[in-house]
């Protein structure tokens, strides 16, 4: 018996759909070596048999077998669209851990099977029997007595792909905002398309229920994923680029984290979280946090900065971060507690604090009673070598006493977290310590040069002790007559620099040293408090300081425009 072939337009416009989404594993093919390429070109391929083979359905009229033939071979190639749509949604949006060996295996099974059942659907008839072509709109259609399989397999299967990868790109879309959103949207968009020619079909809705038109419903969804993929840049901006990434800042941080609902009940958490605290990671799920771990109350949000906790059988101090997290409404849907082990650092702090206490009250104290014995034994003694000895011994004991007068005084300004920043006339301010300087050394010729202007915002306390400090050195390790120190300022662009220089033997390069490295060792130390006091004032000013030694020394400041702020 001959072939019977006629044209129509329903068979046209499904070969446009052959050709768009043949078009789209040419344009995505350059992206095959990724996960979610592969599957994509994969899935493409796969609508582009379906609607081929659905196309030619309409083409032929008789004999029925071969009809017939091609309604299998349709829908054998639309069961291989739903096996790659899904799992591309899956791997696209980032969710790899879903495609693993175990779902793959169970993914193949169940497809095999339903293949399997399509193709010998002639011998048991659980898909449809009674197969009869009908002519609708010029094509040929075809009725036939749906089976079990139809509505117990093929549907819910169907249903389950095209839903499901809704979900998933509609969730991305609402979760990661407007980078993917474009890309996002059109990709679910085209599951309700699909979705929706299968319902109609399966269900023989519409005015031509004979009709499948099922493959001409790829041709939109080839024109959604062109869009997706030319517009929203889909393989340029990948949503699985964020998961992943926000997964890792989870599991991959050296703390332990958790995410709460908004009752305080453990969602999820770290590995890190697991081993410090010794717990069960699914075990603990859906636990009050409070509850999962021992020791002080928890509970976001209204939890406390520290808390003692028991890890790994002894109690530690922990730094606690509660942070919320918000939908795209703004609405609080859970939150994330980070907690940081603070129990050495806190210890190390405790231990200088007191030592620091300690040893200063004593060293005035005691040093105030040996300056005391000092000067009393000068009265008494008649040897001039001696009374010499005696008194280059309070000399040096003086100055420890203000050494550690300084380093409290140092220690008070760094800590003071408190002072607001204010604006600041550099002119002014310059002017201001030339003359508590020349107040100290009557004999030093300290100025302001010429010029200097700008004004910046920053605390008053640090930049006057910083350019004190560095104007004083510059005097007291200068050996001639009329030390000289001049100070300048000027603006460029939004930084300030300010300079201090003198006329001395220019500071040794071994003091520099200590100072750049920002750390000080038993063979390379500075001799005070001088440098340190400039470079720890700069740096909380958030400057920076250099040094360049040629005929003296000059001392740059540079201020920037943040946090400083030039204005």
């Amino acid at each position: 018996m001959l072939m019977a072939v006629r044209l129509s337009w329903p068979a046209v416009l499904t070969f446009a759909a052959t050709a768009a989404t043949l078009y789209l594993v040419r344009a995505v093919w350059p992206y095959r070596s990724e996960p979610a390429g592969r599957l994509f070109v994969a899935a493409a391929a796969a609508m582009s048999v379906a609607s081929l083979f659905n196309g030619l359905g309409f083409l032929v009229t008789a004999p029925v077998a071969a009809r017939e033939a091609l309604e299998v071979a349709f829908f054998l190639a639309l069961l291989g669209v739903g096996a790659l749509w899904l799992p591309f949604a899956l791997v696209y949006t980032g969710r790899n851990r879903l495609v693993g060996p175990r779902a793959k295996a169970g993914y193949v099974v169940a497809v095999g099977v339903v293949a399997l059942l399509l193709l010998t659907n002639p011998l048991h008839g659980l898909f449809w029997s009674e197969f009869e072509v009908v002519i609708a709109l010029g094509a040929a259609g075809a009725t036939y007595t749906p089976g079990p399989a139809l509505f117990a397999v093929a549907y819910p299967m169907a249903l389950a792909v095209t839903v499901g990868s809704a979900v998933v790109l509609v969730e991305t879309l609402l979760s990661y905002g407007p980078l993917y959103r474009s890309q996002a949207g059109a990709l679910a968009a085209t599951s309700v398309v699909t979705s929706a020619a299968i319902t109609v079909y399966f269900f023989g809705l519409g005015p031509v229920p004979s009709l499948n038109l099922v493959g001409l419903s790829l041709l939109p969804h080839a024109l959604l994923d062109g869009y997706a993929l030319f517009y929203g840049d889909m393989f340029v901006f990948r949503p699985s680029t964020r998961r992943i990434g926000e997964n890792a800042a989870i599991d991959e941080v050296g703390n332990p984290v958790f995410v709460t609902d908004t009752d305080a009940r453990v969602i999820t958490l770290n590995d890190t979280a697991a081993e410090r605290f010794d717990l069960d990671t699914e075990g603990v799920l859906g636990e009050p946090l409070d509850t999962a771990i021992d020791g002080d109350a928890l509970a976001p949000p209204d939890v406390g900065d520290t808390a003692i906790l028991r890890a790994g059988g002894a109690r530690r101090e922990y730094d606690v971060t509660p942070t919320p997290l918000e939908d795209t409404s703004g609405r609080t849907v859970g939150y994330t507690v980070t907690l940081n082990d603070v129990t050495d650092e806190r210890q190390r702090q405790q231990r200088l604090e007191v030592f620091n206490r300690v040893l200063r009250h004593n060293l005035r104290n005691d040093l105030n009673v040996v300056n005391g014995a000092l000067a009393m034994a000068e009265t008494h003694v008649d040897d001039d070598g001696v009374v010499d000895l005696l008194q280059n011994a309070e000399d040096l004991s003086e100055n420890l006493v203000s050494l550690g007068n300084r380093a409290r005084l140092l220690d008070s300004l760094l800590d003071g977290d408190s002072r607001p920043p204010e604006v600041v006339d550099l002119e002014e301010c310059l002017t201001g310590v030339v003359e508590e300087l020349r107040a100290e050394w009557p004999n030093a010729r300290v100025v302001v040069d010429d010029g200097t202007e700008g004004r910046v915002k920053v605390d008053r306390a640090l930049l006057e002790a910083a350019l004190t400090e560095a104007a004083g050195n510059g005097i007291e390790h200068n050996d001639g007559d009329e030390p000289t120190v001049r100070l300048a300022a000027h603006r460029d662009g939004d930084a300030t620099t300010i300079t201090v220089r003198d006329d001395g033997p220019g500071l040794p390069s071994h003091e520099r040293t200590v100072v750049k490295r920002r750390e000080e060792t038993e063979l390379s130390h500075g001799s005070g408090l001088g440098l340190w006091t400039m470079a720890w004032c700069v740096r909380r000013l958030g400057g920076t300081l250099e040094f360049d030694v040629g005929e003296g020394t000059t001392v740059r400041f540079e201020l920037s425009a943040h946090p400083s702020e030039a204005v």
